[in-house]
């Protein structure tokens, strides 16, 4: 009788178990399933406002307030060329990663971009948004932006294009119209201005 009590108990305490273990897991699944319907959406888009402030805009674009956003730009693969160098806050030290700190639904914070080499580093930048919200929960989400490339050397050379032009035509006006006040007939070109001497 007492063996069979005994039994009795151990199963019961087994089902005990196995039905709170069961309850947890499926606590976890529905946890899981929560935290994944509640991914933060994150983007960033490249701005340098005629490159006198290149900076990332990262914007939170979903409904939920985050109480920690950082961001991390991925290591290049070995052999390529990073679109980006480093981050940082206004003021800051650029580093691979930096903290947004709180970033409400629909607010747009700003990051100061830095390349070490402009004329070569374009292209699909990677990075990872480290999110976390009120009630612990946190995310690792993989964001992207295209970094343009610069034409330094296409456009010095269109503007110096541009400023001969403009010197070549001015100073064929000047000819002209000098040799139209002297009646001398002079090289196109000679911009020195000076009337010709009358000899007495």
């Amino acid at each position: 009788m007492a063996i069979a009590s005994l039994i009795i108990s151990i199963v019961a305490i087994a089902a005990a178990l196995g039905s709170t273990l069961y309850a947890r897991r499926i606590w976890l699944i529905e946890r899981e399933r929560d935290r994944t319907a509640r991914t933060p959406q994150i983007s960033a888009v490249y701005e340098d406002y005629d490159g006198n402030y290149p900076c990332l805009e990262v914007t939170n674009d979903g409904t939920e307030d985050l109480t920690d956003v950082l961001v991390e730009l991925l290591k290049p693969l070995k052999g390529y060329v990073p679109a980006l160098t480093s981050l940082s806050l206004e003021g800051g030290k650029p580093g691979r990663s930096v903290s947004l700190g709180r970033l409400a639904a629909t607010e747009t914070k700003r990051l100061r971009a830095y390349r070490d080499h402009p004329e070569d580093q374009s292209g699909e930048a990677r990075f990872y948004a480290h999110c976390k919200a009120s009630d612990g929960s946190t995310w690792r989400v993989p964001v992207k932006t295209q970094i343009p490339e610069l034409y330094v050397v296409a456009i010095q050379g269109v503007t110096d294009a541009a400023v001969g032009d403009v010197v070549v035509a001015v100073d064929a006006i000047r000819v002209d119209a000098q040799e139209h006040v002297d009646g001398v007939t002079g090289t196109r070109g000679d911009c020195r201005g000076g009337h010709a001497r009358v000899e007495p």
